[in-house]
């Protein structure tokens, strides 16, 4: 990349770096980190150096540890887990209320969230008056098609999956729906005459659906938890390891849940999905009447 005077993000915070340290960075009154739990050790390195040369400015930093699921790009939980040891003098402010998503939705997404011990705990409420009722089940590829025909033309719908390839598998269901065929344009590019949007749950980060379906793979090698291990690289450059099994996978399926206003189903191509957390948010609806 340098051979062709181009840079990628690391290259832009190392670069902001140096600056910082040969004296040239700007100073700030006031210093906003968004989205704190997807801060990478890279960029806390530029964080501590403008902190440095700007101690009299005031910090404010938003994060969710429950929803750090960016690990395979350098994303490190453990930053927003020790941010109190880390910044003296700082106050936190706990935001306990769900605004989206139904009390059903919020109190499932919370239990499932909430067997990881090691990270922040928190009393999450629902504040969303919009619905009435909410409905959690789970359903086999046949019945996401049948369920989908039944919801108003107007109320939006997201279909999520763990990896990229799931995507042309689950919407082989769905190519009499949508105006264009297969043949004559990429699949990501058909239009749809409802509101049907469809992504990896990585993608749906920040998006809502009154009604998402949350479809599992099929099996093999892709799994929901992913059973594929980190490069060591990426676990070198964590500040520790999480020693809780499948922290960020579960992270990853409560970022799924909680993209849902008001219904949430879970879709399975087969009559066993093999997969640990299949048979876990089952028990928690059993459970809990959900």
């Amino acid at each position: 990349m340098q051979q062709e005077n181009k840079m990628d993000f690391n290259d832009m915070i190392i670069d902001a770096i140096k600056k910082y340290q040969a004296g040239t960075g700007r100073s700030y009154d006031y210093i906003i980190v968004d989205e704190f739990q997807d801060t990478s050790n890279l960029a806390l390195r530029l964080l501590d150096q403008v902190f440095a040369d700007n101690p009299q400015a005031s910090f404010l930093s938003v994060g969710d540890d429950w929803q750090s699921i960016y690990g395979f790009n350098g994303s490190d939980v453990m930053i927003l887990s020790d941010y109190a040891d880390r910044y003296q003098g700082v106050s936190l402010q706990p935001l306990n209320a769900n605004f989206r998503s139904h009390p059903k939705v919020v109190e499932l997404g919370k239990q499932f969230i909430s067997k990881n011990k090691s990270q922040i705990q928190k009393d999450v409420r629902s504040g969303c008056e919009s619905f009435d009722s909410s409905d959690v089940g789970f359903l086999t590829l046949a019945g996401l098609r049948a369920k989908i025909e039944t919801i108003p033309a107007k109320e939006s719908i997201l279909i999520l999956y763990r990896y990229n390839e799931d995507g042309p598998i689950i919407a082989s269901e769905f190519l009499d729906m949508f105006e264009l065929d297969r043949s004559r344009k990429p699949l990501k590019r058909l239009k749809c005459p409802r509101p049907i949007s469809m992504m990896t749950i990585h993608a749906s980060k920040g998006l809502e659906a009154q009604h998402v379906f949350i479809v599992f793979p099929e099996g093999g090698r892709r799994k929901f938890p992913s059973e594929m291990e980190d490069h060591f690289v990426f676990e070198m450059l964590k500040s520790k390891a999480e020693t809780y099994p499948f922290a960020e996978e579960r992270r990853l399926m409560y970022v799924a849940i909680t993209r849902a206003r008001q219904n949430v189903y879970f879709v399975s191509p087969s009559d066993d999905p093999n997969s640990i957390f299949w048979d876990e948010l089952k028990e928690l609806v059993e459970l809990n009447g959900f």
